[in-house]
């Protein structure tokens, strides 16, 4: 049948058949709709991330004088450099497509081992302090050439081989001899190799900010360990300006979550050489500055880490319900090297850690004399010494 109100040359519609639904059909159809928009309700979200829309590629014109506002009239089809392609031609790219997937095999060729070189000496220098080549992003004339080059296209090969797999390779580096090694100088190599360069000890490296504040969280046992997501709850995309003392910088999330704000940056990021995301840098700089040890000391964060860390070892029961104090404390600071160093105190150190144990009661006591309680000042004496472990060196340097 002809639709009513239309048209047509001669062509007919065939209606469709119409079928009676009864009132089962219909409770079952509204039950499944209603199952359906619960399943679409609880779908996550899915992530949104800012990229370069790439759906109709263009070529770009050269640019007088490097001026975005004076496109000259010649572009340049995409590709390499040609001085990139003698080793390995690129393949062609048509004009409909944009040559991100051809540009990605080709960096990862296993005729092209530069990708391979700069991802094994990143991983080095991220371990060592130091990469085999000490300009992690110049790997050309202008750059340092490499101290053990053979040792760089070995574990180049060894990546390229299984797989890329990044795990492998930090397998591989951390159980070599050459990690394992001590910090153990000597005449001999301070005076054949001061800088270190043949890798005959280990380097002292400082932790980076985010280990550093991790390192905190972790001892008072309130880091939380939570993967992936987010502290920031304005929607994605949108302009934020967070000031210090923000309550996304209070959260016990790992630091590699916090909020990285160009204009104003977290005050301990800053402090301890954290760089801005807004600039590239090679290699992160360690520097040793009043303001770090001045932080350590006074910085409200580590002195709730510190009341914290005294109040978890304070808590903490005995072997023996029965030793002395004195047994008992020399416990209690053997817990505390073990949380906060990872090792056990030496004998020397055990006694001159009880010293001074001793003299903090006596100087909290004697401030506090007719204020607060006996427990107080003893809480407070033992907040004093786990101060004194987290403030030394060795809690922010790797030996």
């Amino acid at each position: 049948q002809r639709p009513a109100g239309r048209r047509g040359r001669g062509l007919s519609f065939a209606r469709a058949p119409t079928v009676a639904l009864t009132e089962a059909r219909r409770a079952d159809i509204k039950r499944l709709r209603a199952e359906w928009k619960e399943l679409e309700d609880q779908r996550p979200a899915a992530p949104r991330v800012m990229a370069v829309r790439s759906d109709q590629p263009v070529d770009l014109p050269v640019l007088q004088r490097g001026s975005h506002l004076a496109p000259g009239r010649v572009k340049i089809r995409r590709n390499v450099p040609a001085v990139l392609r003698r080793r390995l031609p690129m393949p062609r790219i048509f004009r409909k497509e944009n040559g991100r997937a051809k540009l990605a095999r080709w960096l990862t060729d296993h005729r092209h081992p530069l990708t391979a070189r700069v991802i094994v000496n990143r991983i080095w220098q991220w371990h060592f302090g130091q990469g085999l080549v000490r300009t992690p992003s110049n790997f050309g004339i202008r750059g340092d050439r490499p101290s053990h080059p053979g040792l760089l296209d070995w574990l180049a090969t060894e990546l390229m081989s299984h797989d890329w797999s990044i795990k492998h390779l930090h397998r591989v580096i951390l159980m070599s001899r050459t990690y394992r090694q001590q910090h153990d100088d000597t005449a001999a190599g301070l005076d054949r190799d001061p800088d270190n360069r043949l890798l005959w000890r280990h380097e002292v490296r400082r932790l980076p900010a985010e280990a550093i504040r991790d390192s905190l969280l972790f001892v008072a046992d309130v880091l939380d360990r939570q993967m992936r997501g987010t502290v920031v709850e304005q929607p994605n995309m949108k302009r934020t300006s967070l000031q210090p003392g923000s309550r996304e910088y209070e959260t016990v999330r790992r630091g590699l979550y916090l909020p990285v704000i160009r204009v104003r940056g977290y005050e301990m990021f800053t402090v301890f050489d954290f760089q801005t995301s807004g600039e590239h840098l090679a290699k992160r700089p360690t520097t040793t500055v009043p303001q770090q040890a001045l932080f350590m000391l006074n910085n409200p964060l580590v002195s709730r880490v510190a009341r914290r860390l005294a109040n978890r070892v304070l808590e903490s029961r005995s072997q023996d319900d029965h030793v002395a104090d004195d047994a008992r404390d020399r416990e209690r600071i053997d817990r505390l090297y073990r949380v906060v160093y990872g090792r056990r105190p030496s004998g020397s150190e055990l006694e001159a850690a009880v010293g001074r144990l001793e003299s903090l009661r006596v100087i909290r006591s004697r401030d506090t004399e007719g204020k607060t309680s006996q427990p107080a000042s003893r809480e407070a004496a033992w907040s004093d010494f786990c101060h004194l472990l987290i403030a030394a060196n060795e809690f922010v340097f790797v030996k």
